[in-house]
């Protein structure tokens, strides 16, 4: 390891990507020393000691990190414990790793390259067949029948535009702030076989909107945040072959779900992260058919005959409301008296201080004030599936926004002020014109 950052020749070359400590040896030297002693008898009768001494030095090469072991004698017999020098240290050459990287991206920096960019890609006229089949079941009869249909496929435009501001350090080193959208012309013709045979033409317009950070420092990092959303409008004529209707149009419009998108990926750490959150979900545009039939103007009007029950828009709210942390109340119940008594002044009398004592109530008790104001105007609110969880997403917005950031909960007082202000404003959006109509014919009819 301190071959790596001491040797300064060393790092200004690729030789570094191929060297490897884990396999790096070192000269190792071996001193052998023997002593003998000899006692024995001189002449005149007095012992006397001779000593026998020599030295050998061996040289030779070894591994920098061998295998080591300890063995233990815990009274019930000697246990072996391995230490592997290897598996210890390889986290430390990882961040060598990673270290020699960011030093690579930084030795580079001074032919950094910041600027605009835009990227044109136009594709016309791609195309392919479309084939599928399937068991299908009859509406009207238990019985089931080989569904299937072969379409043309024809891509009549497909293009992206993308700007940004970029900074190029090297090819897979850089930063890139963009906006860009992808827009794509999709025309499909063919014959389907189900119920009846028809033949069938398909138009698909969609529009794709993106805007992003992505930053990537080779493999050491990649990280990219997005957000999207889009416009998308679908066309149908179909040609009934053996039916009364001849020609029939449909088209249907939609915006796109409002996502965010993050990815985290590394290969020295190993991970390899996606996260996706909807901020709002895609919205109709409303749709159309040629030759319309009666009825069909009022076929996606609000129907009061939808509305959920008292369980079902419960169930909502509480499910809304307990998202990441529950939206809570509190109310002062009351104080209770400490005693404080200053440190070091064992005569000085005690200091009495009054503290408030806070009462806290669950998430149903938010669910039940809402839920009461909801029942008391039932009769003149939209309440399908829709409609409860748009209010429910509004009102539970609001109420983080008054609980603010590192609070837990919401003062009663304040809760109590938005119930009779605000969320009677919002209430109001979700009046429905058909029971209101439906009241005032009641009236009527009773005068």
């Amino acid at each position: 390891i301190k071959k790596i950052f001491r040797d300064k020749e060393l790092l200004k070359t690729d030789e570094i990507k191929n060297y490897d400590p884990r396999k790096a040896e070192v000269k190792s030297y071996k001193l052998e020393e023997k002593r003998k002693e000899v006692t024995s008898e001189s002449e005149d009768g007095i012992p006397q000691t001779l000593i026998e001494q020599s030295r050998t030095l061996s040289r030779g090469t070894d591994l920098a990190y061998p295998d080591m072991s300890l063995t233990v004698d815990n009274g019930f017999g000697a246990n072996q414990i391995k230490f592997d020098c290897l598996q210890e240290l390889n986290p430390i050459f990882t961040l060598c790793d990673v270290i020699h990287g960011f030093i690579t991206a930084l030795r580079t920096l001074s032919t950094a390259k910041l600027g605009f960019y835009a990227d044109v890609n136009i594709d016309i006229f791609k195309g392919g067949l479309h084939l599928k089949w399937q068991n299908k079941e009859y509406n009207e009869k238990p019985e089931v029948y080989l569904y299937y249909e072969l379409l043309f496929c024809i891509k009549v435009i497909e293009a992206k535009f993308e700007v940004g501001l970029a900074i190029q350090i090297k090819d897979n080193y850089f930063i890139k702030a963009f906006i860009s959208l992808d827009a794509s012309w999709e025309l499909k013709a063919g014959i389907v076989f189900g119920e009846k045979e028809k033949a069938q033409v398909t138009s698909e317009q969609k529009a794709v909107p993106k805007i992003g950070i992505e930053v990537k420092l080779g493999d050491a990092l990649g990280a990219a945040v997005t957000g999207e959303t889009g416009l998308q409008y679908n066309t149908t004529m179909t040609i009934d072959i053996n039916g009364d209707e001849q020609v029939k149009v449909e088209g249907e419009g939609k915006i796109l779900p409002v996502v965010l998108k993050a990815h985290i990926v590394s290969e020295y750490f190993e991970v390899d992260w996606n996260d996706e959150k909807v901020l709002m979900e895609e919205y109709p545009l409303g749709s159309f058919k040629w030759p319309a039939k009666k009825g069909d103007e009022n076929k996606d009007a609000y129907n009061p005959a939808k509305d959920l029950s008292d369980v079902q828009i419960r169930a909502i709210l509480k499910k809304k409301f307990s998202e990441f942390l529950d939206v809570r109340i509190s109310e002062v119940a009351g104080y209770e008296e400490i005693e404080i008594r200053p440190h070091g002044s064992g005569r000085n009398s005690p200091t009495t201080i009054k503290t408030p004592k806070f009462r806290k109530y669950d998430v149903d008790y938010t669910v039940n004030r809402i839920m009461w104001n909801i029942e008391n105007k039932k009769d003149t609110l939209k309440l399908d599936t829709k409609s409860i969880e748009g209010l429910a997403l509004k009102v539970d917005d609001d109420l983080r926004d008054i609980r603010g950031f590192g609070e837990f909960y919401i003062r009663n007082e304040q809760f109590e002020e938005y119930i009779d202000g605000e969320f009677q404003n919002i209430l109001d959006d979700y009046i429905s014109p058909a029971k209101i109509a439906k009241k005032e014919a009641q009236k009527a009819s009773k005068k």
